[in-house]
């Protein structure tokens, strides 16, 4: 199954625990594939460098550069229409659809209210827990 994690839920799961961790932990058990494309590579790796200026004890960039390592990148698409309040997380959903993912796994009120786009289920962490059966 292919997935992508919008940046708060890859950037949460590695500074906090709960739901964003315990699916970081399912990706590294191999339970989905992650993608990503450069523009959220861009923005994964602008929190991360901001976080790790905050915060000690985790090496953030470190940690995405390896999940892009373990995971496949997907060319940088625009969807015909702008299909979120903030247009700024389509590329989530351009990625997913590009790479034909099942999820788009998030926690942005904007996204997710969106449910579902070709196909693609657009859900929080929760909720992809349950689909991962580990909820």
């Amino acid at each position: 199954m292919k997935v992508v994690l919008d940046t708060n839920i890859l950037i949460s799961g590695l500074f906090w625990r709960g739901a964003p961790f315990r699916i970081l932990d399912a990706w590294r058990r191999r339970l989905f594939l992650g993608l990503w494309s450069p523009s959220i590579y861009t923005e994964y790796r602008r929190v991360a460098i901001e976080l790790n200026a905050l915060r000690s004890g985790v090496n953030a960039t470190e940690f995405i550069d390896f999940f892009v390592s373990q995971s496949e990148s997907i060319a940088d698409t625009i969807l015909p229409d702008q299909v979120c309040t903030d247009a700024d997380d389509d590329k989530f959903i351009a990625c997913a659809l590009a790479g034909r993912a099942s999820f788009v796994v998030s926690g942005d009120r904007a996204l997710v209210k969106i449910e579902r786009y070709s196909g693609i289920k657009i859900v929080t962490a929760t909720v992809f827990l349950k689909h991962l059966g580990l909820a």
